[in-house]
This record gives structure tokens, C-alpha cells and sequence, in this order.
């Protein structure tokens, strides 16, 4: 098993090869259970064996059939019911199998790639680490169903979306936030030239095509008045005449990307709008892509595997760094703070750790002014 193997499983995946290799060696396996990330890593990537997993561990049938579980668990061919099953006829920690099982269950959904199928029947996959709503989206994206996703802030819905539209092969124009129609359709300036924007370069466009509606939440009244046309009657109103959206029956996509479901402002999104009712009527489905702790993890450990610069001990660093975050992130919450700690802040705690900042004083900067810092970074141990 190399490093690179390792540094891409998610702690329960390690348990699982830890005791693996345990029961192989023939030496006790119940310390792995308890055991952090470094030192399980440690464990699959040397000859040691740890002092404390010198005798033998017995070998059962039961105990054979939950490591079978537990593989079946990890590729999705079995559910969580029979692996407790097994479980439950096993005489080892039940406690901490059943958090290991609950891990490897959560984690599985981002291991494998997304796969859809287009209405032509074609099959595209989309690699890399996705979060586990992507499935769902490509799904109602082929089907040509006018998706409005939406979802906190840095949980990757226009990653997302671009992913999935460009594995499809789909030329891809992206909307920022807009308030006019001339902000949305373009306009002709004083030379008597036509200045396009994102929406008029997708209605031109000929070809597969998908176009992203950014923050649309934020689009003002005559923005979304606009794209009414767009959205339902399939043609649209440029400065220079009307074009069909649609001309050689491509593939064609719209997607809106959003905080909120478009019904106005929450505490912590104040700046968006209440959308038209009948703007949001040409939206069919609102999909929601929430925080997503193991996409969020392994996309963090891919910025340390991409860091060259970096030295073993620098890394280590940013690994125990990924947990701090999701602990400062729950501390933030518990204390009722109206401060943002997204998985965006996660990657920027990483890179800040990568480039030699100690983790502590990373945190510090991206917590910002707030009296309770010292609280925060106590609980995540920093």
C-alpha cells in the first residue's frame, strides 16, 4: 500500500486495512479502533506493529463474514441492516464497529465516479471527488428539467454544475449575479455595436450548451423578467432581434445556483431577494446540496497531495488541520456565532498550513474579530 493510497482513504477505509493487516499478522486488533489517522497510517505504510497488538486475536467465522461485510459495505452491495446483523453475532466492540460501519456507509457514495446517461442514450461519467447530490443533478440535467440548486455557501454547487455539463461534452456559460435585462440580454452601445453577455453567447450558441444562472437569488426584478422568455418559450428577446435558443435540437441545459429557494432573505443570506412567482415557476426541481463532511475531506487532503513544496511533517500538519476545521465549524455552530466557516474555509486553513503557517495562527486570521476565538480554537484543540 503506498502513500498516496492512504492519504486518499477516509478513517473508517484505514480501520478496515488495519484490520485487515492485524488479523494477516495474527496480532490483536482491538487498539485500532481507538486509533487516530496518523497512526494507522503509520501502521499500513511500515513493518511495525504496534506494542500493544501482540497477541493474537481470535478468528471466527463471524468475524470473517463482517470483514466481508464491511468490503460489501464500502462497494454499496450490501446495506447497513445485515452488516449490523453480523455485527450483532460478533463478540468485539459493537460500539465502535457500529461507528466504523456508519463511516464507511457515509463515505462510500463519493468513492466511486458519477455516472448518467443523456437522452440519446450516450453514457458519460464524471470523475474526480463529487459530492453525493451530483449524482442527482446530472440525472435531472439529461432529462432537460430546469434545476435550481441551492445550498449553502462553499459546498461546490457550481463546481458541480460546471462538472457535470463539461463531462457531457456541453459548451458552458456562466451568468453572474445580474439586476437589469441589459445586465442579462446585452444592449447596443453608442458605436451601434452589440455588447453580448454570458445569456445572449449561450442563445447564440449552436451546439450541446448549458447555461449557469450564478447566485441567482441575487438577480434583480428586470433580470429575471428577462430570462422569462428563455426559460419557457424557448426563444429570447436580444438587442439585436429575436433568436430561437434552440435551433439544431442539441443538448440544452439550465441550471440555477442559489443559497436559498429564491423566497427572500435568511440571517445568513441578507442580500437575497424574493423571487417572482412566476420566475421561479420555470424552475421543476430544487435539488439541495448541503455540507458533506467526507467530499469535504477528501478534496482537502487532494490540495496536500498536490502540494510538492510541502514537507512530510508540513502535511501532517494540514491533515490534523482538516479536523480542526470541522471542529471549529461545530464549535461556531454550538455557540450560536453569526460567523461563516464553510468548507471554503477549510481549503484556505490547509493552504495556509501547506505554505508554513502554524495551525493555530491559520485559524486565527480565517476566524477573524470575534471575542470568541480563544474558545473556538480551544475546543478544536489548537
Amino acid at each position: 500500500m503506498s502513500q498516496e493510497e492512504t492519504a486518499n482513504m477516509s478513517v473508517g477505509e484505514l480501520k478496515t486495512a488495519a484490520l485487515a493487516r492485524c488479523k494477516v499478522l495474527g496480532i490483536r486488533s482491538s487498539w485500532v479502533q481507538s486509533t487516530r489517522r496518523e497512526a494507522l497510517e503509520t501502521f499500513l505504510l511500515t513493518d511495525g506493529v504496534p506494542t500493544h497488538a501482540v497477541v493474537a486475536a481470535p478468528t471466527t467465522d463471524a468475524a470473517t463474514a463482517l470483514a466481508a461485510a464491511l468490503q460489501a459495505a464500502m462497494s454499496g452491495a450490501m446495506d447497513e441492516d445485515r452488516v449490523r446483523a453480523i455485527v450483532a453475532e460478533t463478540a468485539v466492540d459493537k460500539t465502535a464497529l457500529a461507528a466504523t460501519i456508519r463511516e464507511l456507509l457515509t463515505d462510500a457514495d463519493i468513492v466511486a465516479p458519477v455516472h448518467f446517461t443523456l437522452r440519446d442514450g450516450s453514457s458519460v461519467k464524471v470523475d474526480g471527488v463529487q459530492h453525493p447530490v451530483t449524482a442527482q443533478l446530472a440525472a435531472l440535467c439529461a432529462a432537460g428539467v430546469r434545476t435550481w440548486l441551492h445550498g449553502p455557501s462553499g459546498t461546490g454547487k457550481t463546481t458541480a454544475a460546471v462538472n457535470v455539463a463539461a463531462a457531457a461534452g456541453l459548451a458552458i456559460f456562466v451568468q453572474p449575479p445580474s439586476l437589469t435585462r441589459y445586465d442579462v440580454l446585452g444592449y447596443i452601445d453608442a458605436h451601434g455595436k452589440v455588447v453580448d453577455t454570458p445569456v445572449s453567447r449561450f442563445v447564440r450558441h449552436d451546439g450541446p450548451k448549458c447555461l449557469i444562472l450564478d447566485e441567482n437569488d441575487a438577480f434583480g426584478d428586470g433580470a429575471q423578467l428577462a430570462c422569462n422568455l428563455l426559460l419557457a418559450n424557448g426563444h429570447c428577446e436580444l438587442p439585436d432581434g429575436s433568436m430561437s435558443i434552440n435551433r439544431d435540437g442539441s443538448h440544452l441545459w439550465i441550471v440555477s445556483t442559489a443559497n436559498t429557494v429564491g423566497k427572500g432573505a435568511t440571517s445568513a443570506y441578507v442580500g437575497r431577494k424574493r423571487m417572482d412567482g412566476a420566475y421561479l415557476d420555470r424552475f421543476d426541481a430544487f435539488p439541495f446540496m448541503g455540507l458533506h463532511e467526507p467530499t469535504e475531506r477528501k478534496i482537502a487532503r487532494g490540495l496536500i497531495l498536490g502540494c510538492d513544496s510541502a514537507s512530510e511533517e508540513t502535511k501532517d500538519s494540514a491533515k490534523s488541520a482538516i479536523d480542526s476545521s470541522l471542529t471549529i465549524r461545530k464549535q461556531v455552530a454550538a455557540l450560536g456565532l453569526d460567523l461563516s466557516w464553510s468548507p471554503r474555509k477549510t481549503y484556505a486553513l490547509v493552504t495556509l498550513v501547506l505554505s508554513g503557517m502554524p495551525t493555530k495562527e491559520a485559524a486565527a486570521v480565517l476566524l477573524g474579530a470575534t471575542d470568541k476565538a480563544d474558545a473556538i480554537m480551544q475546543a478544536a484543540a489548537l
